[in-house]
């Protein structure tokens, strides 16, 4: 949704508002970002939640000219300088403030999107890259040459370009 004057130039106002509902949370995010904005609908997951919405949070991105401020309800301000970094860490900040909303739930590291139209899922443990994989294969951003990724694709296995070795990473890709 666009609020106020979406070609205004001024960073004070937050021109952009997205809501995304995470489990038993729901966030509004508020930025001046239309990389931000356009980044989240690449990523913001849209499947029916089938737990009570009991929490509500408001999450702000602020693009400065020289970096992204995040701050939001419950949150520790930080920045990042690039839109995939801001987007990164308010996925993880959010997922982890919806998991921490059920503490009756456990947790599965994994990350899903959209690349060349087919929908995909990667599992796997913390930290193995998963999210920077699949930010980067949805917003079309390589990585540096010579590096390994590894995933399999329904019924076939296909090597992908990347970080990690088969030993290394336990993630997975499915297409549809």
């Amino acid at each position: 949704m666009i609020v106020g004057d979406a070609a205004s130039t001024t960073f004070d106002s937050l021109t952009y508002i997205e809501h995304i509902r995470l489990l038993c949370c729901e966030f509004e995010i508020q930025t001046n970002s239309q990389d931000v904005i356009k980044g989240l609908s690449y990523i913001t997951q849209r499947a029916e939640q089938d737990v009570p919405l009991v929490q509500r949070c408001t999450v702000t991105i602020t693009w400065t000219g020289d970096e992204y401020r995040i701050s939001g309800d419950g949150m520790e301000e930080d920045f990042e300088l690039s839109v995939t970094s801001a987007l990164e860490t308010v996925c993880q900040r959010l997922h982890s403030q919806a998991i921490a909303a059920l503490p009756d739930h456990i947790r599965i590291g994994a990350a899903s999107g959209i690349h060349a139209e087919h929908a995909f899922l990667m599992i796997g443990p913390e930290g193995a890259g998963k999210t920077t994989l699949a930010l980067s294969l949805m917003m079309g951003v390589s990585t540096s040459p010579g590096t390994r990724w590894y995933y399999c694709v329904t019924g076939r296995r296909s090597r992908f370009r990347g970080n990690s070795t088969p030993a290394k990473t336990a993630s997975a890709a499915y297409r549809h």
